[in-house]
């Protein structure tokens, strides 16, 4: 029986891929990540810092991250083979491209932390016995 390496799929054609994704499913991702957070995090605290003149932080927001989503396609293309810290490297050096993959992965897993606690908060609010 042949050993599988646990990053090697096959796609719908049968072909091999060694655990990459395309630049249009970079961008979907990241634009799922993007709303996803807007929409659980930003409102309540747009809402109460900038009252009715909330919807103008939102639009600077959402152009600002389309921006970003297009930055990371625009690189993810520039340098198809390579991961957001190879290319960070290449572009800025060897240290600062560490420093900012390692930001990068940080940024993800905190927000993504953010996301799960506004959650779970949410559900005990929800579930708790008064």
């Amino acid at each position: 029986m042949r050993k599988r390496n646990w990053c090697t799929m096959r796609n719908r054609g049968g072909s091999r891929e060694e655990g990459r994704i395309s630049s249009r499913q970079e961008l979907l991702l990241m634009t799922n990540f993007l709303l996803a957070s807007a929409i659980l995090l930003i409102p309540t605290g747009v809402v109460s810092e900038a009252k009715q003149d909330g919807w103008m932080a939102i639009f600077l927001g959402m152009v600002v991250g389309i921006g970003i989503a297009a930055l990371y396609t625009t690189l993810g293309l520039r340098f198809p083979r390579q991961t957001l810290v190879q290319y960070a490297e290449v572009i800025l050096g060897k240290i600062l491209g560490k420093a900012v993959g390692l930001l990068f992965v940080w940024f993800a897993l905190h927000l993504g932390s953010v996301v799960v606690s506004g959650q779970v908060h949410k559900c005990g609010r929800i579930y708790r016995a008064d």
